[in-house]
């Protein structure tokens, strides 16, 4: 989110679903940490993330910095506290996975090489909203997916990216 500048540009399309995905994977890390810890109550940790009210996800957040493991609260923590940026928060991603997404261009194919189809989808989705003609062969490969939603996105992006050549 933080590479592709959706926040600043309003493209819902693409928050939306990385925010989705991105609730998902916090969704099977609390189920892990119930296998890890099951004598505690994580699953009220993880509602608690997910509150609106300050003092109940801070609560959420210091319940978690009690009980984890010094490793494991390093990690997590940072990534949940509310407080933290998300351009931090990007950093701190990247470090810990060893990738680094420098630019919009680096997370769009992220997306579009995305074991994900619906990720996949937006990033072929974005290629075109974001006229990156540079990655038009990734559009290509979309063309032959087995997926229908992915080929007709491809496609569109294609129209997308041909119409603003032309503009050009």
């Amino acid at each position: 989110l933080d590479k592709l500048g959706v926040a600043k540009t309003g493209q819902d399309l693409l928050s939306r679903p990385l925010t989705e995905s991105m609730q998902q994977e916090l969704e099977r890390i609390f189920r892990l940490l119930g296998l890890i810890y099951p004598h505690f109550d994580v699953h009220s940790a993880y509602v608690g993330l997910q509150s609106n009210n300050i003092s109940v996800h801070d609560n959420a957040l210091e319940f978690l910095d009690s009980v984890l493991k010094s490793q494991l609260r390093e990690i997590l923590v940072p990534l949940l506290d509310g407080k933290i940026t998300v351009a931090e928060r990007a950093r701190i991603g990247n470090r810990l996975v060893g990738a680094k997404i420098e630019n919009q261009e680096h997370a769009v194919t992220a997306l579009v090489n995305s074991d994900d189809p619906w990720l996949k989808s937006c990033g072929a989705y974005a290629i075109g909203t974001f006229g990156m003609k540079s990655l038009e062969c990734e559009l290509d490969r979309c063309l032959n997916d087995s997926d229908p939603l992915l080929r007709e996105t491809a496609r569109a992006a294609k129209l997308r990216l041909a119409g603003s050549a032309a503009k050009a």
